[in-house]
């Protein structure tokens, strides 16, 4: 596996002593061996019965965004958030079913989409957090210690009202005669509610940081007067367009930078949704930016995908049309968030600001004082380097005894330990948290790094999936052509040094 397992099992999530604890039935494989072709079978045991209500097996929510709201379960869906802040983004668990919380046959989504077919990875995380009614369950959320999913307004009401979809699988036919009548219900949601309250509240640090992660009340607040369908005015365009800025640029408590980036890329994910119309039957423009807005706080390519739609383009995390509301296009606003994904490491936000800094009027549009060809070659010069330089480096080898991290599992996962032994040309970790793996490759081992463990994670982090680091507005070659071009009629022999360069890039192909 690519995670850590203890991470998110369920005893981890009692540990925070919710007012029902919740359990899973282990599947197993059946081989039938007497059988010449051998088949092998999934099993689990039949879960029969029903709770105190009288409701028997319910699926409390699936792997594409159904949540079930009819049943007023909260407890299902802070299983589901928990798990992916517990695994810091690496999975979040889902299509949790069974009776009570008693549960069975769940699917992940992980970062890497490794876990079968029904593994949907961001655009899956994305898909719950969207649908989940954050004040239905912020009375079980935060005495947990477990964040809300920050939501744009008309996203948090859409929530709120949204009515069941037909959810066919595992739902139980059958109406039990014990169910209470709504008086019931009422007296036994407060009696819960301030079981919950009273609840033992169970927080790490961590933990208490997570609960204000990516909280956004001043893009909240203008939010509301300009989410309609009708569209926004100047005025309010301007005023969405401030608030998203200040909160962009405001202070967040510092969570470990593996998760804020995994949360960076749920809200990317989720603002495509929202341009595919996912929910409404046209694209919800205004809670697409809100979270392309959020996630460019740590994201280079959200806030890339920002600047292209600041400049009339069109982005995979916005995929939005060109003429998509131009009353909040702002070209100002580009060069700020293009300079943002540059110093993040995005090549192709380099490349645009370097074209844009060779146009006197283009780079007075993004923020500079005029055409700087330097500025330009420098990131152009970057982008290269980074293409050449990014090959692996050779194995390095170790000694018993030697602090490592290791790629867990081959994943992609890295955690710290020490080399407890080598044997054919592998290693056995002996990992910091206690377990122990044999048989890992020399190039699944690295030096642990002396740098803090998030800025650790923050050099090796991968990009988001919609990340177009790759698709540069123009080839390398041109590109150095361009400013090669621009020192031309200034400086003739640094001219011939870049269009040799060029012509070498193209040759080379």
């Amino acid at each position: 596996t690519p995670f850590k397992p203890e991470r998110v099992k369920k005893h981890r999530f009692n540990e925070l002593e919710p007012p029902k604890p919740i359990h899973v039935i282990a599947a197993c494989v059946l081989e039938l061996v007497d059988d010449p072709t051998t088949p092998a079978l999934c099993a689990e045991r039949f879960i029969d019965g029903a709770d105190r209500f009288g409701r028997g097996f319910v699926k409390h929510n699936n792997n594409s965004g159904f949540v079930d709201h009819d049943e007023h379960r909260s407890t299902p869906q802070a299983f589901s958030a928990y798990s992916f802040y517990a695994s810091e983004g690496d999975v979040l668990v889902c299509d949790v079913q069974g009776v009570d919380d008693l549960y069975t046959d769940p699917q992940l989504h992980s970062v890497d989409e490794s876990r079968g077919e029904g593994d949907l990875g961001r655009r899956g995380m994305a898909l719950f957090f969207a649908t989940v009614d954050a004040e239905a369950t912020k009375g079980l959320f935060e005495p947990l210690g477990i964040p809300q999913f920050e939501l744009s307004p008309a996203e948090r009401r859409r929530a709120a009202t949204q009515e069941d979809e037909e959810e066919p699988q595992k739902r139980s036919s059958v109406r039990f005669s014990g169910i209470p009548d709504k008086s019931t219900q009422s007296r036994h949601d407060e009696a819960r509610r301030l079981s919950i309250m009273g609840a033992r509240r169970v927080r790490l640090e961590a933990q208490k940081s997570l609960r204000t992660l990516c909280k956004c009340d001043e893009i909240n607040a203008e939010l509301e007067d300009v989410s309609t369908a009708g569209g926004a005015t100047a005025c309010a365009a301007r005023a969405l367009l401030d608030a998203i800025d200040e909160s962009a640029s405001s202070a967040t408590p510092r969570t470990s930078y593996k998760l804020e980036t995994a949360v960076a890329e749920v809200h990317a994910a989720l603002a495509r949704l929202e341009c595919e119309a996912r929910w409404t039957a046209n694209p919800d423009v205004y809670s697409a930016l809100f979270h392309c807005a959020i996630a460019a706080r740590h994201s280079p390519s959200a806030a890339y995908a920002l600047a292209r739609f600041h400049r009339g383009l069109d982005h995979p995390i916005l995929p939005l049309p060109v003429d998509a509301a131009k009353e909040l296009r702002d070209e100002a606003r580009a060069g700020s968030l293009l300079l943002s994904a540059a110093a993040g490491g995005h090549n192709a936000a380099k490349a645009s600001f370097a074209l844009a800094a060779l146009d006197d009027a283009s780079a007075r549009a993004i923020g500079l004082v005029g055409a700087d060809i330097a500025v330009a070659e420098r990131f152009v010069c970057e982008v290269w380097e980074d293409r050449e330089g990014g090959g692996a480096a050779a194995a390095e080898t170790f000694a018993v005894g030697d602090v490592v991290e290791a790629n867990y599992g081959g994943e992609g996962h890295w955690y710290p330990g020490r080399i407890a032994s080598f044997d054919s040309g592998s290693y056995e970790i002996a990992y910091d948290d206690g377990e122990s793996e044999s048989g890992v490759s020399t190039a699944n081992v690295r030096r642990a790094s002396d740098v803090s463990e998030d800025d650790a994670t923050a050099a090796t982090a991968e990009p988001a999936k919609e990340d177009d680091d790759s698709a540069l507005p123009m080839p390398l070659h041109e590109l150095f052509a361009a400013v090669a071009a621009a020192y031309a009629s200034s400086n003739a022999a640094k001219a011939t040094t870049l269009y040799e360069k060029a012509a070498a890039i193209a040759l080379k192909g």
